[in-house]
């Protein structure tokens, strides 16, 4: 049997052992992912099980991709294990046990909207809206199919962290994929010059950050990231590793140094996807994980995680896609830009101790 078969058998054994779950016949309720900080589609988990999921796409473009991984990307990107059929369901609350406060579990919620995101950067939430929303939508869209879906079965990258925060970040200019409309290649391309895309190769489009001080989650959703301009993405960048402590980058080595551990990530990405050819990861994103309780103590690369995700309108090769040569120089562009980014905070950060700064 393979790892991924074996893998969705223990999925099914551990659900029939619960008995919570209810007789093995009763359909698996998948529950809203409690550490979703971006994306358009619902991920959640699913229950007596260590995975996330998340419903295969229309055009099975993500489920291929996982499919054909090249093996160099192996730690780069979460690890694949198979399918699993399931129910979204309009009772569901996210899971108590996955890591976080207890509070996080409220259903109560403010978030940063668009015209909230020039001013408050991020908002305390008791609940994470964005991941709640993704959920309903997909109860929505999924109630005619009998309630069944297909889920991919995957790495849950936060569940080794006491308090993960997470930001997500898209990567590229071109969100589109190679079979998009004319009316959907407008409108990315027409995104992509009103946001950070363009520019820099990268925009924000959510991130989740535990405040010690606040003994809760802040959070800001994909309208914080549109709002941000080049002059005001370091500042926001700075914010992510800065919040959870309340202190300023420059006063906190802790926060250098897990920029530091997120750097050398971006820098052995670089180097495994200048070696490879023809794949193109249009609309994916980069996931920034660090531990968010500083009584973890642990080297700052074991506090640190950074994958890629979002594979729907990736271009692997055949399908019909287009011809593709070389490596991903759009995908590149994006994740250089980030690495000089996150440098430069920490050389400015690492120059003020040099006169006078302190932890």
């Amino acid at each position: 049997m393979s790892a991924a078969a074996s893998a969705i058998e223990l999925t099914r054994a551990r659900v029939a052992d619960d008995e919570a779950a209810g007789p093995v016949d009763e359909p698996i309720i998948v529950q809203p992912f409690r550490h979703q900080v971006g994306g358009h589609t619902a991920v959640v988990t699913v229950p007596g099980s260590p995975f996330v999921a998340k419903p295969v796409d229309p055009k099975k473009r993500e489920y291929a991709f996982y499919l054909r991984t090249p093996k160099a990307l192996g730690g780069f990107i979460p690890a694949f294990y198979g399918v699993q059929s399931a129910q979204f369901s309009a009772d569901a609350t996210p899971d108590s046990t996955e890591a976080g406060p207890a509070s996080d579990t409220e259903s109560e919620n403010v978030n940063v909207t668009k015209h909230d995101a020039k001013d408050n950067g991020a908002t305390p939430t008791e609940s994470n809206a964005w991941s709640l929303s993704m959920y309903k939508k997909a109860l929505d869209l999924n109630s005619a199919n009998s309630g069944m879906t297909d889920f991919i079965l995957l790495e849950n990258l936060t569940a080794r962290f006491k308090l993960p925060c997470v930001m997500d970040i898209k990567i590229g200019k071109r969100s589109y994929a190679d079979d998009a409309s004319p009316n959907k290649r407008v409108r990315s391309e027409e995104k992509s010059r009103s946001t950070t895309s363009h520019v820099l190769g990268f925009r924000l489009c959510g991130m989740q950050v535990y405040s010690q001080p606040n003994g809760r989650y802040l959070r800001a959703d994909k309208y914080y990231g549109r709002e941000l301009t080049p002059a005001t993405v370091p500042d926001a960048l700075s914010r992510f590793f800065s919040l959870n402590l309340d202190r300023p980058l420059r006063s906190c080595s802790h926060s250098r140094n897990l920029v530091h551990a997120i750097v050398d990530r971006l820098d052995a990405l670089k180097d495994v996807l200048s070696t490879l050819s023809g794949l193109r990861f249009y609309s994916s994103s980069v996931l920034m994980v660090y531990e968010g309780d500083p009584s973890v103590r642990a080297p700052p690369e074991s506090l640190v995680d950074l994958r890629i995700i979002d594979f729907a309108n990736t271009t692997v090769g055949g399908r019909g896609d287009e011809a593709t040569n070389g490596p991903d120089e759009s995908f590149l562009f994006g994740l250089n830009t980030l690495a000089t980014m996150l440098r430069d905070l920490t050389s400015e950060s690492d120059d003020s101790d040099s006169h006078g700064g302190s932890d």
